[in-house]
């Protein structure tokens, strides 16, 4: 099973906030007990007031956002438990993965289990709690075609010609729209099968990955195999200009620090707010339509 990712982009923006990055901006939204910052793409709902700020009455999409639609809800939640994982597992060492890459990978999964291994991945994911049309909701609006960027997946199950996939699974991934289950001689031709995995990666990733399946990851005994890749292909709202790319210091500890190459544009504009329940603040920058780069510093 093959996981990548080049770069996961997150749709996020903050209303009533565009300031330059030199600003920083403290925000709270009180609704009650429950005080926090909220984040919603104002553009692609009507408007409904729906509350007060400083005595100012402020508005608030009628349409539910795309972060708090149901799919979108467990795949963070899920992100958010992996990265604790991965972070009580080695809490020292930098870790990159794609949330998405593999709880999609989980999610192609589903169909063909059944007892103890479906409750345990129903307990990881939350897969149970949203019907069908959710899931397709929130593929539907990630991998949509877009002017400012390309966004691609290479999704698919891989299996041996000797096994016999149920009429109702290929039925579940085809309804889920991801993707269909190819045929590979993997007990004869082992690494031509490979080979071919990584051929369609490559194809998907425009060359970006090569080769996803590595020597010897595929044998004779191999009976299915199971990969994912996201390509992303954005621009920056506001670009980066080479020449302002400067030696600066980056600070890895309380105690050391070195000089790294840093892009830097004085003209660039970013979000930047406080989040109290995350203990965290957030920068998010622009990468065009519907699309954010979302950038979390925790306060300890």
């Amino acid at each position: 099973m093959g996981s990548h990712m080049l770069i996961r982009g997150v749709i996020l923006c903050l209303v009533f906030y565009e300031v330059t990055c030199t600003k920083h901006i403290q925000a709270e939204f009180d609704y009650g007990d429950y005080v926090d910052t909220y984040a919603w793409d104002p553009w692609q709902a009507s408007i409904a007031k729906v509350g007060k700020m400083d005595g100012a009455a402020f508005e608030r999409p009628t349409e539910m956002p795309p972060l708090e639609k149901p799919a979108a809800k467990i795949l963070n939640n899920f992100a958010f438990k992996l990265f604790n994982a991965i972070a009580t597992e080695n809490s020292t060492e930098n870790e990159v993965f794609s949330p998405l890459s593999i709880f999609t990978t989980l999610a192609t999964l589903r169909p063909g289990l059944n007892g103890n291994s479906l409750l345990q991945l129903d307990d990881v994911t939350g897969l149970d709690t949203i019907e069908e049309r959710d899931m397709n909701d929130m593929y539907d609006v990630v991998f949509e075609r877009s002017t400012s960027h390309k966004i691609k997946q290479a999704n698919r199950i891989y299996v041996d010609r000797s096994v016999k996939l149920a009429k109702k699974f290929k039925k579940e991934l085809k309804n889920l729209k991801l993707g269909q289950a190819r045929r590979l001689n993997f007990r004869r031709e082992a690494e031509q099968s490979r080979r071919k995995i990584n051929k369609y990666v490559r194809k998907r990733t425009k060359r970006l990955i090569e080769e996803l399946v590595p020597e010897g990851a595929v044998s004779p005994s191999t009976v299915m195999y199971l990969v994912n890749a996201i390509y992303l292909k954005a621009k920056w709202s506001i670009g980066f200009s080479k020449s302002h790319t400067k030696m600066r210091r980056f600070k890895i500890s309380d105690s050391e620090s070195r000089k790294v190459p840093t892009m830097w544009n004085p003209n660039a504009f970013c979000t930047h707010i406080n989040n109290r329940r995350l203990q965290a603040s957030l920068t998010v920058l622009s990468l065009g339509e519907n699309l954010s780069m979302v950038f979390m510093t925790p306060k300890q």
